[in-house]
């Protein structure tokens, strides 16, 4: 027995399988297995040596022995273009195992394509989901995981485990597989349809793109990724706006522009302010010295005024020390009998005010005196009870 290659898990150990058949080192169909590629809950996936007369492979084993449909794994024999080629099928102690053509990542290499390209990869996604429905199956698990490329370079979907049979109306079914991210409003409440996948196709090339590819293929991905399954773009309606899309270049680009750490500065250098003539800064010192004369000229007759104001002043003082001059009998009359009136209604004003609070000093004492014998004849009541109860006792026994 081969010793296993290092940089891959022993096959025993801790897979769900639990059978020495699918150890490193064992043979399968005349492939030899390397190690585990990946290990799920549902399925373990193995490296195969490569065979001389057979291109190069994977096996992929199922835990709970669940086999493909017949048309599905007979499509996958028959090499139908879209889907994963299936090379050998079997089952070994309950489990049951495909030998499948070994593929290479879409996702690995998709930003490094052209937009040519990348047209060329949409159509043949779709082209082999609708190969799927031909079929009378839906995949309900499209994800970028599960389109890989040949050996040729064209588009291969995997994973039809997960597929299940449909008809024209939508179907209920609750043993659904899928990926929330990339599944239909319509997966959540158990139901699907051939919209679904394309619904899935749709969030597929969105992950794809990532930010690196932003603004290709928007219009595209909008259309696929409505809510409505009636308003959902079909595969005749993707393959006509395929046909529309231009080769080159991008699609308009509608969103806000993703930031880039590597955008190129644009720098802008100012001229240097070309110096001026001598006989222009001749004329400019001339124009200084005309504007410093008129503003002295100015400051000039500023104080003029201010010398006239200080007059007009001087005048009005005279004028009031004139009016300042003795009164007569009558003015003097009427000026006391108005500052006898003022101080009267001074006194008045300030009597009402005295009063008042005089009053509400009263009526406060009057209240707190109230309160004070209502509280006395509380604490008194018992006695005075007694003491009457007493003189009516010795009026009645002295009747008698």
């Amino acid at each position: 027995m081969a010793a296993p290659v290092s940089g891959f898990r022993r096959a025993t150990r801790k897979l769900p399988c639990r059978t020495q058949a699918f150890a490193c080192g064992s043979a399968i169909d005349g492939w030899r297995i390397r190690g585990a590629l990946s290990i799920t809950k549902t399925k373990t996936v193995f490296e195969l040596e490569d065979k001389a007369v057979c291109p190069p492979a994977v096996l992929v084993v199922r835990h709970s022995g669940k086999r493909l449909d017949q048309p599905l794994l007979e499509a996958a024999k028959a090499n139908t273009p879209g889907l994963v080629r299936t090379l050998r099928d079997g089952s070994i102690d309950g489990n049951w195992y495909t030998i499948d053509e070994k593929l290479s990542s879409l996702s690995d290499v998709w930003r490094t394509f052209s937009r040519e390209q990348q047209k060329t990869c949409i159509r043949q996604m779709a082209a082999a989901i609708n190969a799927l429905h031909d079929l009378g199956y839906c995949h309900l698990d499209v994800k970028p995981q599960n389109f890989a490329l040949d050996a040729q370079g064209r588009v291969r979907l995997l994973d039809l485990d997960s597929a299940l049979p449909y008809q024209q109306q939508v179907q209920e079914n609750s043993r659904i597989e899928y990926t929330p991210e990339y599944a239909g409003p319509e997966i959540y409440h158990q139901q699907y349809s051939t919209a679904s996948d394309f619904f899935s196709l749709g969030k597929t090339l969105e992950a794809l793109q990532g930010t690196v590819g932003w603004g290709s293929w928007q219009t595209l991905i909008r259309a696929l990724t409505r809510p409505d399954i009636q308003e959902r773009m079909n595969y005749p309606q993707l393959e006509r706006a395929l046909n529309e899309a231009p080769n080159g270049g991008e699609e308009t680009r509608t969103g806000p522009r993703p930031y880039r750490e590597n955008r190129p500065r644009i720098m802008i250098q100012r001229a240097p302010r070309p110096a001026a003539p001598q006989g222009a800064q001749q004329t400019a010192t001339q124009g200084m010295a005309q504007q410093a004369a008129q503003g002295t000229q100015q400051a000039a007759q500023g104080t003029q005024q201010a010398a006239q104001g200080t007059q007009q002043a001087a005048q009005g003082t005279q004028q009031t020390a004139a009016f300042g001059r003795p009164l007569s009998e009558r003015e003097r009359a009427q000026a006391e009998s108005l500052r006898r009136r003022e101080k009267e209604l001074k006194r008045e004003r300030n009597i009402a005010i005295f009063r008042s609070v005089t009053r509400f000093v009263l009526l406060a004492q009057y209240v707190i005196l109230g309160i004070l014998a209502i509280c006395i004849f509380i604490q008194l009541l018992p006695y005075i009870i007694i003491f009457g109860l007493i003189v009516l006792g010795v009026a009645f026994f002295s009747m008698f």
